[in-house]
């Protein structure tokens, strides 16, 4: 069970977020919604992850920005 915290919404918890391929896109979106309506303060930064970093050369899928990204923020 996933519980959110209603945060001060003068201090936005920022978060990273991968749309990531396929459905991956409506199912973020449909979430960012909830969160929103749950009343969750949160700011995010989206990362480019999957099959189009993959094919741009990054075996691993998951570039060097993104993973700066995510040490920065803390939250994925």
């Amino acid at each position: 069970m996933v519980q959110i915290c209603k945060m001060n919404v003068k201090n936005p918890i920022k978060i990273t977020i991968a749309p990531g391929d396929g459905i991956g896109l409506e199912i973020m979106e449909a979430t960012l919604r909830i969160l929103q309506a749950a009343g969750a303060a949160i700011e995010t930064e989206s990362i480019e992850v999957g099959e189009r970093a993959y094919l741009s050369g990054i075996s691993s899928g998951i570039p060097p920005a993104a993973w700066e990204t995510l040490r920065r923020n803390k939250i994925f």
